[in-house]
């Protein structure tokens, strides 16, 4: 995998969206609704970019899940602030 490759991450919508820089790759994590944690709303590949799709959502997976706990929002009780992501 490149490491060159920058990764936004950003909150949307009571969830995480996590993008690729200067691809069209895609990924929109959701709040479970009875549990903690994120599940795949919604995903969008790019056959073009340096990154095997599979990698590609494993590190947005990770990266998502990094912000989620750093703001303390890992409960499926607590909403995810849009102002601190």
């Amino acid at each position: 995998m490149t490491t060159s490759l920058k990764f936004r991450v950003e909150a949307a919508d009571e969830g995480v969206v996590v993008t690729l820089d200067g691809r069209t790759y895609m990924v929109r994590y959701c709040k479970n609704d009875n549990q903690a944690g994120l599940k795949l709303f919604h995903s969008r590949g790019d056959a073009s970019a340096r990154i095997h799709d599979i990698h590609f959502f494993a590190r947005a997976w990770q990266l998502a899940n990094t912000k989620v706990k750093r703001v303390g929002m890992g409960r499926a009780d607590r909403r995810l602030p849009a102002n601190q992501l």
